[in-house]
């Protein structure tokens, strides 16, 4: 009799094994197992005790069904050896019905064309298909029709695990349904690559890693395609855009604006070279590419995304100076200076005061009002408000905030524009 246990020599060797599949011999006893490992195969038996052993299921093709709730038995060995078949096999989907488990193969498998989402669409039993996002997406589309009730699709995973991905699959097949509104359908496909250019970056497991959260509302006709959508973002990793881990990157967007803009838009927005920014590489010592990845060309695509958007080429250029902004104001340089009793107060040079001020006329804010509030304070006592010098640690931290509160207005601007 077959079984798993996690108390296995190889596993013991190898915690990342997590489980190792073993053959149960004589001698065992109700309390204690003796077992002898058949993968990875190792001769010598071992005890373990009762408790620490799952039942495996028999020798059965675990391709033959694609369906977890199908297994004799459910326990995590099991289930993580289906989906480890299943995945060797070039199968990155498997069902739990309702839900839908995938396992990011970090390559373009071809499984999300206009053919596939054609072949969901029409397949007589969607039953029948083998797992897969469009799978989801077409259920939950004909019980919005057949029920006339609210469909929730919820895409959760850790980083890395393929969820903007798969919301982009979902969208796509909703998108290309019907012959609805082209130019509704074209605005909120866009949008996809405009929260990928402002709230996604690369972190150390990800290239392309979603850093907010997003609550996406749409209203769908199977004839028609999207009708409406809205979508309300949350938990921006705004503290990204002043500081990075080692390999990693700020957001996107950045760094397409740095490669892509041409010596006028250089001029007009007061663009440095992106090691000449302290937000960029003062924690992560200047990470500025990913393999594989042309920013360059992603720019284009932003402005091709502006335009389906039918954002105003006013408010695009503001956006581009308000990103030239946020990212010039982190070279104000604040040192410790004795002032006014404070002998940490905050002090800056002619030279960082004028970065101050030449990124404040960027944010569209008054540049000597910015620069008070960043190194004066006001402190209430009684009936009187009192001013004085904020210290160097305050003020540095005031810099970092209105970049930080700059950047996370500018994004959910965007997302909600009209």
């Amino acid at each position: 009799m077959r079984c798993w246990t996690a108390k296995s020599p190889a596993v013991l060797a190898n915690p990342a094994l997590l489980f190792s599949l073993c053959v149960i011999r004589p001698g065992s006893t109700r309390e204690k197992y003796v077992l002898e490992q058949l993968d990875p195969p190792l001769k010598e038996r071992f005890e373990v005790d009762a408790d620490e052993v799952l039942n495996a299921n028999s020798e059965e093709d675990e391709l033959q069904s694609p369906d977890i709730g199908l297994l004799n038995h459910k326990n995590a060995a099991c289930v993580l050896s289906m989906l480890k078949t299943r995945y060797l096999a070039g199968k990155m989907y498997t069902m739990a019905d309702p839900l839908l488990v995938a396992i990011n193969p970090f390559k373009d498998l071809g499984n999300a064309t206009k053919k596939w989402i054609d072949y969901y669409r029409t397949a007589p039993n969607i039953a029948e298909t083998e797992p897969h996002v469009f799978r989801v997406a077409r259920a939950a589309l004909s019980n919005l029709e057949d029920y006339n009730k609210s469909q929730t699709i919820i895409v959760s995973g850790e980083s890395g695990a393929g969820k903007t991905e798969a919301t982009k699959q979902v969208m796509r097949y909703f998108a290309s349904n019907g012959s609805g509104d082209s130019r509704i359908q074209e605005a909120i496909m866009a949008g996809n690559p405009l929260l990928e250019s402002f709230g996604n970056a690369k972190t150390i497991r990800n290239n392309n890693s979603s850093r907010f959260g997003r609550f996406m509302q749409l209203t769908l006709s199977s004839e028609k395609g999207i009708l409406y959508g809205a979508i309300t973002n949350f938990l921006l990793e705004k503290v990204r855009l002043v500081s990075q881990e080692p390999n990693e990157r700020s957001f996107h967007v950045i760094y397409q604006l740095l490669k892509g803009a041409d010596d006028e838009m250089k001029s007009k927005y007061h663009l440095r070279k992106m090691e000449e920014y302290v937000f960029l590489t003062a924690r992560s010592g200047g990470c500025f590419d990913i393999d594989g990845v042309d920013d360059k060309k992603d720019f284009e695509e932003l402005k091709q995304c502006f335009a389906a958007m039918e954002l105003p080429s006013e408010n695009e250029s503001s956006v581009y100076s308000i990103l030239s902004g946020v990212l010039l104001i982190g070279n104000t340089k604040i040192t410790p200076h004795e002032m006014q009793g404070v002998p940490d107060a905050a002090h800056v040079s002619t030279e960082s005061l004028n970065i101050l001020k030449e990124a404040g006329g960027l944010l569209f804010v008054d540049p000597t009002r910015l620069a008070q509030e960043v190194l004066r304070k006001h402190t209430k006592v009684g009936n009187q408000m009192l001013e004085g010098p904020r210290t160097f640690r305050e003020a540095d931290m005031m810099v970092k905030s209105v970049a930080k509160h700059v950047y996370d207005k500018l994004f959910g601007w965007l997302v909600g524009f009209p």
